[in-house]
């Protein structure tokens, strides 16, 4: 699970950063380093793709499960 969040987190922090900087962003309104607006991009998504996965697997060894009022 841990590898398939980071990844799903990396691929979609690459691409969210070539659309904002293709598409979203006007010449107008391009960010001045582009390495700290890939930083910025990245590390949200990285720190989603690490703590779900181990959110959800501590909630499986507690028997936790969502919708499950019992």
């Amino acid at each position: 699970m841990l590898g398939a969040g980071l990844t799903a987190g990396i691929t979609i922090g690459v691409l969210q950063f070539i659309l904002n900087m293709t598409i979203a962003f006007g010449a107008w309104m391009s960010q001045a380093d582009p390495f700290y607006a890939f930083y910025l991009v990245m590390l949200p998504n990285v720190l989603l793709g690490v703590l779900a996965p181990i959110i959800s697997k501590v909630m499986m060894w507690y028997g936790l499960l969502p919708g499950s009022y019992s």
